[in-house]
C-alpha cells in the first residue's frame, strides 16, 4: 500500500494519495513512513494543520530519520513559521550531514531575505553532497538571477531540467528564469508544466499572469487570476488585480462581484474600504459602495474604520452626513474616532465654540489625540496664535508621519505669520520641502509662447467657455460663483476620475487635443449641452490655443507674487505638488506667459477674473460675469462661501498684497515673477 502512495503523490493525485496513507496509517499506526506520506497528501490538498500532525508523529516515532524533519520544516514554511523551519532543517543536518534537501532549503531561504553570501554558503554544501542534484543547480541558478546574471541562471536551470524535465521545482524555476530573460513564450509553456504538478503554486501563477500581460493577453490573464482569486477570496491583491483587469476589459459586473466578495471574506476589511469603494464610485455605483458598507456594519457596528467610511459616502448635505454620524455615536458612543469626528463636524459648519468644546472633553480623557489637538490649534489661530505656536511645536516634537509632520508645519508657519514673524514663518514653510506631500507634479513642458494659431472658423455655433487659473489663484472660488448659475453648467469633472480623453486634461500621450467641434461631440454624448457649459481646466495654455483658438477663456489671475504665497502654504485646487519656491516661481512665470500673450492678443476672448476685486466686490464681479457671458440668472456670491472659508474658519488665500511681507525672505523667488506680474498689471 506504501507503493500505492507514493504513486498518487508522484502524479499528484493528492486526494488518492491521502485516502491510501490514512487507510495504511490506521492498519499500522506505528509506521512512522505512514504518517509521513499522509502529512505530504494533506498538505497538497491545503489541510495544513491536519498535515502538520501528522508530520509531528511521524518525527516522533522516528526522531532520528532526517527525511521527516525536512518535511516537518516544509510544512512549517507553508505556515510561515520561519524559526521552527529553520530548527526542523538543523536537526535534519545535524542527522545527516549529507541531506541536500535541507541545505537547499536553507539556500532558497537566504535568497528570499536577499542574504545572497549565506545562499551561496548552502549551496556550496549542497553541491558537495551532490553537484549534479536538479535542486542544488536551481539554487545556483537562482542565484545567479538574483545577482542579475540572467544567462548563467538559464544556463544552471537549464542543465537541471536536462536530469529531472518533469520536476516541480525545476519547471518552477525554469519558467521563472525564461520570464527574467523576456523569453515569455518558453515561459509559459514551463510555468504552464509546473502548475499542472503543482496547481495550488500561487507564486506560479502569479509568474504566469506577469508572462500573460507581458505578452498583451489581458483576457487569458484574467481567466488565471480567476483562479488564484477562486482559491482564496480573501486575498486582496488577487482580488484587487482581477476587479481592476476586469473593468479594463468593460466586464464591470466581474469587477463589482469580485470586490464584494472580497470586503465579506476578508478578515480585517478596513484596510481595503478606501481602495474598493473608491473603484465602485469612480464606475458611477455610490449605491452599491453604501451597500457595500452597510453590509459590514451589519455584520460588526463596532468598527470605526467602516463607520468613517460611511460618513464619506453620506452626500453632499449637511442633514445626511449628520445622520450618519448620529447612527455612529449611537452604534458606538464610547468611540474616540467618532466623537472626532462630530467635532470636525462642528468645525466644518462653522460652530467653532461647540468644536472646541468638544476637543476639550476628548482631550482631557485622552490627550494624544491628534485631531481634536488641531481643533484647539485652529481655534487658537484665531485669538491666541502664540499659544497655536507652542501647541504646533508640542505636536510636531511627537509626529512620526511625514504628511502629518507638513501639515503641522503649514499651521505652524501661519501662527508664525499672524504673530508678524514673517521671515521664520517662511523659514517654517521652507522646511516642508523635504517632506513628502499628496498630489502630482505641475505638468512639465509648459507651451508658454503662442504662435500664430488657426483663425477661428466661421460658426453659428457658441465657442467652446472655458476656466482656467493657475495654482494660488483661488479658481474653485470663480467656479463655485458660475456654478450657482442655472443658466449654465460647471463641468469640473476633470480634477478627478473618470476623465474625458479629449486631451485637454489630461494631456494624451501624443500631445494631441480635441478641437471646438470635436469637444461638443464628446459633452452631447455624455449628455450634456455644450452650449451651456464651462469647461474647468485644471491646465491650460499654448497647446490649447492651437487646438481651440475660437473658444472662451474665464481666467482667474491674482498677483503672481500671493499666487506662489497661496500655492505654498494653502496648496490648490488643481492638487499640484508644491516643489521648492524657486522651481515653483520659474514654473507659475511659464505657465502665465501664454495667458499674458492671449489678453494682449485677443482681449476679445479672454475674461479676466482678478482675484483681489472678487474679494472686495464679488457682486459686482458676478453682474459682469452674467453679462459677458449672457447668463440671464446672476450668479449668486453666497456660493462661493464654502470655499473661502476653510477648516477652523481660517481664509483658504491669503489677503491681496500679503506677498509684501514676505519680500524680503522669498526675494529671489518673487523676482522671478516680477516681469510677468507686471505684464498682468501688478
Amino acid at each position: 500500500m506504501q507503493d500505492t502512495v507514493i504513486e498518487a503523490l508522484r502524479r499528484g493525485d493528492h486526494a488518492a494519495a491521502a485516502d491510501a496513507a490514512r487507510r495504511l496509517a490506521e492498519a499500522e499506526p506505528d509506521n512512522a513512513e505512514a504518517h509521513h506520506l499522509l502529512g505530504l497528501a494533506l498538505r497538497g490538498l491545503g489541510e495544513l494543520e491536519a498535515a502538520q500532525a501528522c508530520l509531528d508523529r511521524a518525527v516522533a516515532l522516528a526522531p532520528d530519520n532526517a527525511v521527516f524533519h525536512v518535511s516537518r520544516a516544509l510544512g512549517a514554511l507553508r505556515e510561515a513559521r520561519l524559526d521552527a523551519a529553520q530548527a526542523a532543517l538543523g536537526e535534519a543536518i545535524r542527522l545527516d550531514p549529507n541531506q541536500l534537501a535541507a541545505y537547499v532549503t536553507l539556500a532558497h531561504l537566504a535568497l528570499a531575505r536577499h542574504d545572497l553570501d549565506e545562499a551561496e554558503r548552502q549551496l556550496g554544501l549542497a553541491l558537495r553532497v551532490n553537484p549534479d542534484h536538479p535542486h542544488a543547480l536551481v539554487v545556483q541558478g537562482n542565484l545567479a538571477l538574483a545577482r542579475g546574471n540572467q544567462d548563467d541562471a538559464l544556463r544552471c536551470i537549464s542543465r537541471a531540467a536536462q536530469f529531472a524535465p518533469d520536476d516541480p521545482m525545476v519547471l518552477s524555476a525554469l519558467g521563472l528564469a525564461y520570464l527574467a530573460k523576456g523569453h515569455f513564450a518558453f515561459a509559459e509553456q514551463a510555468l504552464r508544466r509546473g502548475l499542472e504538478k503543482q496547481p495550488g503554486a500561487r507564486r506560479l501563477r502569479w509568474a504566469l499572469i506577469e508572462c500573460l500581460r507581458r505578452q498583451r493577453r489581458p483576457q487569458d490573464a484574467l481567466a488565471e487570476l480567476r483562479v488564484l482569486n477562486e482559491a482564496d477570496p480573501a486575498d486582496p491583491a488577487a482580488a484587487m488585480f482581477r476587479a481592476d483587469l476586469a473593468l479594463a476589459l468593460g466586464q464591470r459586473d466581474e469587477a463589482v462581484a469580485v470586490w464584494r466578495e472580497l470586503l465579506r471574506r476578508a478578515p480585517d476589511p478596513a484596510g481595503l474600504l478606501e481602495p474598493v469603494l473608491r473603484g465602485l464610485v469612480d464606475i458611477g455605483l455610490p449605491e452599491q459602495a453604501v451597500d457595500a458598507v452597510e453590509e459590514l456594519l451589519a455584520r460588526d457596528p463596532g468598527r470605526d474604520a467602516v463607520w468613517a467610511a460611511r460618513l464619506q459616502l453620506a452626500g453632499g448635505s449637511r442633514e445626511a452626513y449628520q445622520a450618519q454620524l448620529e447612527r455612529w455615536l449611537q452604534a458606538c458612543p464610547d468611540s474616540l474616532s467618532a466623537r472626532e469626528h462630530q467635532a470636525l463636524f462642528h468645525e466644518a459648519i462653522g460652530e467653532l465654540s461647540r468644536a472646541v468644546e468638544l476637543a476639550d472633553a476628548l482631550l482631557a480623557q485622552a490627550p494624544e489625540r491628534d485631531v481634536a489637538q488641531q481643533i484647539k490649534l485652529r481655534a487658537e489661530l484665531h485669538e491666541a496664535p502664540a499659544a497655536a505656536l507652542a501647541r504646533a511645536d508640542t505636536l510636531l516634537g511627537r509626529a512620526a508621519d511625514p504628511l502629518l509632520r507638513r501639515m503641522l508645519m503649514g499651521w505652524r508657519g501661519l501662527a508664525l505669520d499672524r504673530l508678524g514673524r514673517y521671515d521664520e514663518a517662511a523659514a517654517c514653510w521652507a522646511g516642508m520641502d523635504p517632506l513628502p506631500q499628496q498630489g502630482v507634479q505641475p505638468p512639465p513642458g509648459v507651451a508658454d509662447t503662442i504662435e500664430n494659431p488657426p483663425a477661428p472658423a466661421e460658426a453659428a455655433l457658441p465657442p467652446p467657455r472655458l476656466l482656467w487659473g493657475a495654482p494660488g489663484s483661488a479658481p474653485e472660488r470663480v467656479a463655485a460663483l458660475l456654478g450657482s448659475s442655472p443658466d449654465c453648467r460647471l463641468l469640473g469633472d476633470r480634477f478627478g476620475p473618470p476623465q474625458r480623453p479629449d486631451g485637454l486634461w489630461p494631456f494624451r500621450q501624443d500631445n494631441t487635443m480635441v478641437t471646438a467641434a470635436g469637444w461638443r461631440r464628446l459633452l452631447e454624448t455624455g449628455g450634456v449641452d455644450p452650449d451651456r457649459a464651462i469647461d474647468w481646466l485644471p491646465h491650460w495654455d499654448a497647446r490649447t490655443v492651437a487646438a481651440m483658438p475660437e473658444a472662451r477663456l474665464i481666467a482667474c489671475i491674482r498677483d503672481p507674487r500671493d499666487m506662489l504665497l497661496n500655492w505654498c502654504v494653502y496648496g490648490c485646487v488643481h492638487r499640484f505638488a508644491f516643489p521648492t519656491a524657486l522651481h515653483a516661481a520659474d514654473w507659475l512665470a511659464h505657465a502665465l506667459a501664454p495667458l499674458a500673450q492671449w489678453i494682449e492678443r485677443a482681449p476679445a476672448q479672454v475674461q479676466v477674473v482678478r482675484g483681489e476685486r472678487l474679494d472686495a466686490a464679488p457682486e459686482a464681479v458676478a453682474a459682469e460675469l452674467a453679462e459677458a457671458l449672457g447668463l440671464a440668472a446672476r450668479p449668486d456670491p453666497q456660493a462661493m462661501t464654502a470655499v473661502v472659508t476653510g477648516l477652523g474658519g481660517h481664509a483658504t488665500a491669503f489677503p491681496a498684497g500679503h506677498w509684501r511681507h514676505y519680500a524680503q525672505a522669498l526675494a529671489e523667488p518673487f523676482a522671478r515673477l516680477e516681469a510677468i506680474a507686471a505684464r498682468l498689471g501688478y
